[in-house]
């Protein structure tokens, strides 16, 4: 079941896209995620556009532990737990 992103999104899940706002073709798509930035944008494998947490619907389908892994080293932001690409 599809959800609104009011959910806790890691880096490494894998989500599967319901719709996003002004961009009707992102709909169906899915991947990694691979940044989660400053103003909480979702940004991952499924294209250029980043998911907007308070507009766009989606489902964590998954985790992947090994994108987690590889981009951990390159992930600093432990106050939110979100991890930030520098």
């Amino acid at each position: 079941m599809a959800q609104n992103a009011n959910q806790n999104v890691r880096v490494g899940d894998i989500i599967h896209i319901t719709e996003m706002k002004g961009e009707p073709h992102y709909a169906g798509r899915g991947g990694a995620v691979y940044h989660i930035d400053s103003k909480g944008y979702i940004h991952g494998s499924w294209g250029g556009c980043g998911l907007h947490p308070s507009t766009d619907t989606f489902e964590v389908i998954g985790h992947d532990d090994e994108v987690e892994e590889l981009i951990a080293p390159y992930s600093n932001n432990e106050s939110t737990g979100k991890k930030e690409v520098l």
